[in-house]
């Protein structure tokens, strides 16, 4: 690595990529779909293959989280909801994320960013 003049360059070698010759570490990316429309946009995401980035759906019903592919998949008020959804109230949705929200925590704890 050369630097000069507050400017650094360093040389790649071989499938090296540009954040590895400087010594970074890859940034932990995380998407999170919430309820069923995020939910199917990354359904979507992770049939398209994103790459670099891990993804979560979150939701209340039990059946549209079977339906959809994704890295981790979180069902979140069960004694509420009884994995039957919210029924699109939001509020119930909610109430279903505070009771799950240590959960939700652990799951984007570690992550530099967050979509």
């Amino acid at each position: 690595m050369e630097s000069g003049m507050g400017l650094e360059t360093a040389q790649r070698t071989g499938n090296q990529s540009f954040l590895d010759s400087f010594g970074f570490a890859r940034p932990k990316v995380l998407v999170i779909g919430c309820g069923g429309a995020g939910g199917n946009s990354v359904h979507r995401l992770h049939r398209m293959g994103i790459h670099g980035a891990r993804t979560v759906v979150v939701n209340t019903d039990a059946v549209h989280l079977d339906s959809i592919q994704a890295d981790r998949k979180l069902l979140i008020g069960r004694g509420v909801t009884h994995g039957m959804g919210a029924g699109g109230r939001p509020e119930i949705g909610e109430r279903c994320a505070e009771i799950s929200e240590q959960e939700l925590r652990n799951q984007i704890g570690d992550a530099d960013l967050t979509f």
